[in-house]
């Protein structure tokens, strides 16, 4: 019931060699709707498999001492499951049940990676972004290294200025005990 499993997406897919099936509707509706598509999959999946399991433990509710009579129960069971939390509290006892759990444990894996995986792609720069990211980083890059490129001149330069000084006091001066003494008297 969606503009990807059209006869139209039929005829175009058709044309590009590939099929119009109800994998290439999932995907391209989750391309599309990504963050709708996923909490109407976990909300969805979560309720009909809580009627299940509900189904399954209820003739056992009273002998178990678990209430699967209320949905909430089952609900909270499917949720728990669903996220690999398991705390425990509640838990099927029918061989059926058991292994719905099972499959609702690794459903909820698979829908907490394309979750994941949804959130990556959000957080994903567009390629203009990526250019203009770029560009900043180039910038900042660029400003420090100006200013490490100025700070290594302007210490070569005193050390320069230091060696000529240097060199002048000690041409001028032959004597350097009296240079030494004035340096002396000057820093006391």
């Amino acid at each position: 019931m969606t503009k990807f499993y059209a006869p139209r997406a039929q005829r175009i897919c058709k044309m590009y060699g590939c099929y119009a099936d109800l994998m290439f509707a999932v995907r391209g509706e989750f391309k599309q709707n990504p963050n709708f598509t996923l909490m109407t999959t976990i909300i969805t999946s979560g309720i009909i498999c809580a009627y299940m399991v509900r189904i399954f433990e209820r003739p056992l509710s009273e002998v178990s001492g678990q209430n699967f009579n209320r949905f909430d129960t089952a609900m909270w069971n499917i949720i728990v499951t669903m996220t690999t939390v398991g705390y425990g509290d509640t838990y099927p006892k029918t061989t059926g049940g058991r292994l719905l759990g099972i499959l609702i444990c690794l459903w909820g894996v698979l829908l907490v990676s394309l979750f994941v995986v949804t959130i990556s792609d959000a957080l994903e720069f567009t390629i203009p972004q990526r250019n203009a990211y770029n560009l900043i980083h180039r910038i900042h890059f660029r400003q420090s290294l100006k200013f490490a490129a100025a700070g290594a001149i302007f210490s070569k330069y005193k050390i320069n200025m230091h060696e000529k000084r240097q060199k002048s006091i000690l041409n001028k001066n032959e004597n350097i005990e009296a240079v030494l003494e004035r340096a002396e008297i000057i820093f006391k």
